[in-house]
């Protein structure tokens, strides 16, 4: 992937983290919503990564899983600087 599919996936994730965290505070939803979309990411992008390491279709997996694991991370993050954002206000 080249820089421009990167930054284009931070801005998708920037929107939909940014989405999530209105949908919380509109419906005062308590939990973070942004946990339970990225978390579960992860977990699978983790899961991907393990079979890369016993050598199970590694290269297919290893694709899935490095980009699922990068948008769980940014998910992660982004959804935590908007809780940032907006409680200062």
């Amino acid at each position: 992937m080249t820089f421009l599919h990167y930054a284009i996936v931070f801005i998708i994730i920037l929107i939909f983290t940014g989405i999530l965290r209105f949908l919380q505070l509109q419906n005062q939803i308590w939990v973070e919503l942004y946990v339970f979309v990225f978390a579960p990411l992860m977990v699978l992008s983790l899961l991907c990564l393990l079979l890369v390491f016993i050598q199970i279709k590694a290269a297919v997996f290893l694709e899935i899983g490095r980009f699922l694991f990068i948008y769980s991370i940014l998910g992660v993050i982004l959804g935590y600087c908007w809780q940032l954002i907006i409680k200062r206000h």
